[in-house]
């Protein structure tokens, strides 16, 4: 027996199309219930941004392989809880990790959020290139000259150390 046969799980857009659904709903629309607990539609909105590739994709094209994978998602966990496996000490020492790392991206956010604005940055470009001098670029590939013995003495003049 797998996990999902010990779920009761209901989807909620049974009469409704599912990209309808993703196109048309708010985050607080429940699209599918798990054990008698809705899952709603920001609920699975979030959890895509957390998948690589699936965050660039559109919500209404997976919308159903999603909430598949999240109800999966949620009953392992489930299954892992009910074995304590939240109690072990790998587990704790990796969650104390991903909490303090959290807070740690939490704090920046609060401390940069009132200092770098919009206008602060292009304050600081335009400061920036006041003083900027670019040098000059020249990009040369080829040189033309009229004869063979001009070439040859260029290249001669390249083989001793003279720049291009």
């Amino acid at each position: 027996m797998t996990i999902r046969n010990h779920a009761l799980v209901t989807v909620a857009a049974l009469a409704l199309s599912f990209s309808g659904l993703a196109q048309a709903q708010s985050p607080d629309t429940v699209v599918a219930e798990l054990n008698g607990t809705a899952i709603t539609f920001g609920e699975i909105s979030e959890f895509q941004k957390t998948i690589p590739n699936a965050a660039e994709m559109d919500t209404a094209a997976i919308l159903p392989r999603l909430i598949e994978f999240y109800i999966d998602q949620k009953l392992m966990g489930t299954a892992a809880k009910g074995r304590g496996l939240e109690n072990d000490p790998g587990v704790q020492m990796q969650l104390q990790r991903l909490e303090d790392e959290l807070v740690r991206q939490a704090y920046l956010r609060d401390e940069i959020s009132d200092r770098v604005t919009e206008e602060r940055i292009r304050e600081a470009y335009d400061k920036r290139m006041e003083t900027y001098v670019q040098d000059e670029e020249v990009k040369a590939r080829h040189i033309l000259v009229e004869t063979e013995d001009e070439a040859e003495a260029i290249l001669r003049e390249l083989s001793d150390g003279a720049t291009f």
